[in-house]
């Protein structure tokens, strides 16, 4: 039977931020036209992923060892999803302005987005955060 508790909802949510908005940066570099889509749904969904990181904060069972490491996680994150939103307002308000520093900008947010996601996988994974380990 499911036993979907409201801390599952983040793992699950958060894959999707992170394959559009990397795949939303090469059609870019590839002057593809659905790179704006992508940067713009991959946005949306960053949001409901910090919004879901937040409850999960709120609601998984904690592990007072990971403290540290999941405060600098959501702290990533939510400077990542407010970079991607900058982001998203820049490519809407000013289409082609200055494209290459656009990309650049583009780039450093996949790092972000990179580091962000190896946090929260050190948090799942060394830490057991929000796993019940059934033996």
């Amino acid at each position: 039977m499911l036993h979907l508790k409201l801390y599952h909802l983040h793992p699950i949510v958060v894959h999707f931020p992170i394959a559009l908005l990397l795949t939303g940066f090469f059609m870019a570099v590839a002057q593809k036209s659905s790179s704006n889509c992508l940067l713009y749904v991959g946005t949306v969904a960053a949001m409901f992923a910090i919004g879901l990181g937040l409850l999960a904060e709120q609601t998984a069972p904690h592990v007072p060892a990971a403290w540290e490491e999941l405060y600098n996680h959501k702290r990533l994150g939510i400077a990542t999803g407010i970079f991607f939103l900058g982001l998203s307002i820049w490519k809407f308000r000013f289409k082609d302005f200055y494209p290459k520093a656009f990309l650049g900008f583009w780039l450093v947010g996949c790092g972000l987005l990179m580091v962000t996601g190896y946090f929260g996988g050190h948090l799942v994974f060394e830490y057991g955060m929000g796993v019940n380990l059934r033996f």
